[in-house]
């Protein structure tokens, strides 16, 4: 009995990890997330001869003011050179009926959004990624934390 529980929680383990996956970072928004504060999220890409696939996650309350986030989104590469500047949004609510979006518990959400389907980076190296909010308040609060990862996408 005991061997098969040991086998059910290591093949749990080994199914929930996400092998395509190469960085992952998540960052704590303290009381408010300032309009002139990015977040920023360094990582180093060693195989270039695959596609990859951006995504980030963002954790708000149930009292976030609006029902959207817009950030922009930007990619440099080790030379600093912009890879990548786009304007994002999130849905974070339904706009008609104000229900939350995404996965949680009690009143905290966490909301996925892929940044790229396929980009392919020009060179191994380091790269870095920034996501800077561009809502109408200065400081926004009810956002708690902002996650990136980067994954090789699926061919």
């Amino acid at each position: 009995m005991r061997n098969s529980i040991a086998f059910v929680v290591l093949t749990a383990l080994l199914f929930s990890c996400n092998t395509r996956q190469v960085y992952s970072e998540y960052r704590d928004v303290e009381t408010s997330w300032d309009r002139n504060d990015p977040i920023i999220f360094s990582f180093a890409i060693d195989d270039i001869s695959q596609p990859y696939q951006l995504v980030a996650e963002f954790r708000n309350d149930q009292e976030f003011t609006y029902y959207n986030l817009y950030f922009n989104f930007i990619l440099s590469g080790e030379s600093g050179d912009t890879l990548i500047n786009e304007l994002k949004e999130v849905i974070l609510f339904e706009p008609k009926t104000g229900k939350p979006l995404g996965s949680g518990l009690g009143d905290v959400f966490d909301n996925v959004l892929v940044l790229t389907d396929e980009v392919r980076l020009p060179e191994a190296g380091a790269y870095q990624v920034s996501i800077q909010q561009q809502m109408r308040d200065v400081n926004l609060e009810g956002i708690h934390r902002v996650g990136f990862w980067v994954e090789a996408a699926e061919q």
